[in-house]
């Protein structure tokens, strides 16, 4: 148990306690939180309506549902997995009682803060400004709409992956070691899964690759354009991946119809194979 603390002691940065002692805050004010009721909006159907669906629902079908749990086939309809997932233990443990689902927006909401906060840190701005801009996060009408409305748990979940993602492709540029590689690209995986709006964080990350980060260099060197193109690579495989579980689970293409053949066909050849 000594030499437990004693490395807790040796590894913990004392220059976090005030970001810690700001989650730990933040988690107070949002307490309240805990006794809101439904607001007869979307909750009612995503959370109240379908909870016997929910509480009932096997985990190992995770990855074979749309978002809505139609059980239908549709080009419309949203494929986010990992955004469910929060909702069907939460409807395990405690069913429709609301208390256990805002917990997980604020628990979530805070994650997403302290991400924020590790990322500002490691592209080099300052700790006072990032501390700054984490409180302003945390405390922000942002903040207590994700906290106050169950449905929009999705954001800061996106947001707390797309973040990791984020500071580990940078300490993979900085040190080309793969393990950063992987954990890059596994975090932009589960932000896929989440909400498909992740897509949009390739470009940023492209564009942080070749014009920021190659700065350190004075110029953009080839290697830079090598590992921006390898890195678009690795994200196709990752879309493909995401694109034929999509299409095995709810069929169809994209809402704005199949923009390409090709992935159809994978899609296609995914399902026979699990077939």
């Amino acid at each position: 148990m000594k030499k437990i603390i004693s490395f807790f002691r040796e590894k913990f940065d004392k220059s976090l306690l005030p970001v810690f002692a700001l989650a730990a805050a933040a988690f107070l004010f949002y307490v309240p939180v805990l006794s809101f009721d439904y607001t007869w909006l979307d909750d009612i159907y995503l959370i109240f309506s379908r909870n016997s669906e929910l509480r009932s629902f096997s985990f190992s079908d995770l990855l074979k549902q749309d978002f809505f749990l139609t059980g239908q086939s549709s080009s419309y309809l949203f494929y986010r997995p990992l955004a469910l997932l929060p909702w069907i233990i939460a409807a395990k443990l405690a069913g429709t009682s609301l208390w256990i689902y805002h917990l997980e927006n604020v628990l979530f909401h805070i994650a997403a803060s302290l991400s924020l906060f590790a990322l500002m840190r490691r592209v080099g701005i300052s700790e006072k400004a990032s501390f700054v801009a984490m409180a302003t996060f945390l405390f922000s009408v942002t903040g207590a709409a994700i906290a106050g409305f169950v449905p929009n748990l999705s954001y800061p979940m996106l947001l707390s992956f797309i973040n990791l993602s984020f500071i580990s492709g940078i300490n993979f540029l900085r040190g080309k070691k793969i393990r950063f590689l992987f954990s890059h690209l596994f975090f932009f995986m589960l932000g896929m899964f989440t909400l498909e709006t992740a897509v949009g964080f390739v470009p940023v990350f492209i564009f942080y690759a070749l014009f920021v980060s190659s700065k350190e260099n004075k110029s953009i060197s080839m290697d830079s354009w090598k590992t921006a193109f390898g890195i678009s690579a690795l994200y196709a495989a990752v879309f493909m991946l995401w694109y034929a579980l999509r299409k095995c689970a709810i069929g169809g293409g994209m809402p704005s119809r199949d923009f390409s053949l090709v992935l159809d066909k994978i899609g296609r050849a995914s399902c026979r194979e699990r077939v």
